[in-house]
């Protein structure tokens, strides 16, 4: 791998990257110093949870009151003590939160049930509150090992890069800065939101595989699997050690069948063959211990697994529970797994296809994510991708930690140059009517003020799904906007809705109020426009103004991006635009 190049800022600052995640959070950090080569760090140590090593995270867990104050987080939230104290006054406990923030096109989760949030908590709150703990978490960790002196200096400085999962975008984005905002990680003004930057977890891992030195060759296509508590996410590179550069192949995937739905669907048949009997109300004992130790332990379905969940005098010979353990055969524990599995592979496979019918070839699949550690999830992996002439590779070094040391490394280094477009967006137009066309002879059609007969609802293309987007290439649509003499004010800002494309995608429809289910709404583009040349004309409906321009959209980064463009005096004049997404 190249070596890093010094930092050549004018001051020093901070970097540091959170990675939220369903079930366990962690953190990693880079002092940035003028001259010197920036290197990756982890927060090791977080309260409750000193001794644990390198690779250390911490549960994504909140205990609030009554009030929705929060009372404990992390591992704090799971001393028994705190556990006793929360069941004594009646607290909320609060996990698997992230999932709230899932997009309304992938609501379902697999018959999967998500715990609520307290009445007076919105996922916004809840993420404002845990990155404010992880903030705080950073802050003494670095303090302890670098010094107050060092925080004092760069504390004013704070970049921060925060990870979501490949299926997330805008809308997410939005309340996820929003978050960062009310969590006091940045002010509420234009120079904190710029110190602020998003990463998919995808990408986050590929540049975590890069750092490790698992690509050998010089030029590499390989798929990288993270496999979290939640969600799965699929990103496809192509991968040049002599560059340093990486290249999307095909559109990045994420499926809800991370290790929590393992334990959940194993907590469901402890339910069934428990319910009615004595043990029914160590449900949840069970399900905990098959998740702490026995999920992370199974290997073969031929050696039965066991749960530890009761006391030594706690017997059962009918329901297999001998000394205060569950023995359960291994079969039954596979069936726990499979649909995880089959998610994951077929998911693989889909990726796979997609590369080969762009003619390239895969070489490699990258396993990371805290359901990497799955022994049974790896081993069964390898064998299916043996079978198709695929290895398969599980980084050992700080895998839990591939998605905040990733975040870092994306800040530092940037070494994916192009993504691949997920969705195909574009505008709703009018166009002039066509009395040949049968579908306009169809449709309602109106008389604009230039006295020209239009058709409205047309569904115009700004990028097409599956193409693959430069970093700063912008994506332009024109503009044109009339409205009488009284209301000419109108045009003083302007507001434009962009949709995605969601079936068909590769072949979008061509009218929208026909095929409402196909769109979605992805954000509205908002912009000042009184300093655009206004040109007042006459027609047959009185005199009028016309404006024209363009709405420029930046797709390529990992954060959707808008500015606007008209020309004056032969020049070509751009201004800001404002991304507004729907709550």
């Amino acid at each position: 791998m190249r070596k890093r190049e010094p930092y050549v800022g004018d001051r020093r600052r901070l970097v540091l990257a959170f990675d939220l995640g369903t079930t366990y959070s962690g953190i990693s950090y880079s002092i940035l110093d003028p001259g010197n080569v920036p290197e990756i760090h982890g927060v090791n140590r977080y309260p409750a949870q000193e001794s644990v090593g390198g690779d250390c995270k911490i549960p994504s867990v909140i205990y609030y009151d009554e009030n929705g104050k929060p009372r404990a987080f992390g591992a704090e939230a799971l001393e028994p003590s705190v556990v006793e104290k929360a069941t004594d006054n009646g607290w909320t406990k609060v996990e698997w939160f992230k999932l709230h923030l899932r997009p309304k096109s992938m609501r379902a989760l697999n018959h999967f049930v998500l715990p609520s949030l307290p009445g007076n908590k919105s996922a916004q709150d809840v993420y404002a509150d845990y990155y404010h703990y992880l903030f705080d978490c950073a802050h003494k960790y670095i303090c302890d090992n670098h010094g107050e002196l060092l925080w004092d200096v760069v504390k004013g400085h704070i970049h921060f890069v925060l990870s979501h999962p490949n299926g997330w975008s805008g809308p997410q984005q939005k309340i996820m800065r929003s978050a960062a905002i009310a969590g006091k990680l940045i002010p509420d003004n234009e120079e904190g939101r710029s110190r602020l930057k998003f990463v998919t977890e995808g990408e986050a891992s590929l540049n975590h595989c890069i750092n490790q030195g698992l690509f050998t060759s010089r030029l590499q296509n390989a798929l990288v699997v993270d496999a979290g508590g939640g969600t799965v996410d699929l990103s496809v590179y192509s991968v040049s050690l002599r560059s340093m550069k990486c290249e999307e192949l095909v559109a990045a995937q994420c499926v809800f069948q991370g290790s929590i739905f393992v334990t959940r669907r194993a907590e469901t048949f402890f339910k069934d063959e428990f319910s009615g009997s004595k043990f029914a109300d160590d449900v949840p004992q069970m399900a905990e211990a098959f998740d702490k130790t026995t999920k992370l332990g199974f290997r073969d379905e031929t050696v039965p697994s066991y749960v530890k969940f009761g006391r030594l005098s706690d017997h059962d010979r009918e329901r297999n529970v001998r000394n205060g353990s569950l023995k359960i055969p291994g079969s039954r524990v596979v069936g726990f797994f499979k649909p995880s599995f089959d998610a994951i592979m077929d998911a693989i496979v889909a990726q796979l296809s997609e590369v080969k019918a762009k003619g390239r070839a895969m070489s490699a699949v990258y396993l990371v994510g805290g359901f990497a550690a799955s022994d049974w999830l790896f081993r069964s992996l390898k064998e299916d991708l043996g079978g198709l002439g695929i290895s398969l590779c599980r980084p050992e070094n700080h895998m839990n930690k591939a998605v905040a040391n990733g975040g870092i490394s994306f800040h530092l280094d940037r070494f994916v140059t192009s993504r691949v477009a997920r969705f195909t967006y574009g505008i709703g137009c009018n166009t002039l009517y066509n009395p040949e066309d049968p579908e306009h002879r169809g449709r309602h059609s109106y008389v604009s003020f230039d006295g020209e007969k239009y058709v409205s609802d047309v569904f115009s293309a700004i990028l097409r799904q599956g193409t693959v987007v430069q970093g700063n290439t912008k994506f332009a649509s024109e503009y044109r906007k009339g409205d009488s003499e009284r209301n000419a004010s109108s045009l003083n800002k302007i507001s434009s809705t962009i949709f995605e494309v969601y079936h068909d995608s590769h072949d979008p429809p061509k009218w929208i109020d026909s095929s409402l289910d196909a769109f979605k709404f992805a954000c509205v583009v908002k912009s000042d426009t009184r300093g655009a040349p206004k040109t007042w004309k006459t027609g047959p409906l009185g005199r009028y103004c016309e404006i024209r321009l363009k709405v420029i959209l930046i797709l390529g980064l990992t954060e959707l991006k808008a500015q606007i463009c008209w020309t004056e005096n032969g020049r070509e004049v751009r201004g800001p635009a404002e991304v507004v997404y729907e709550d």
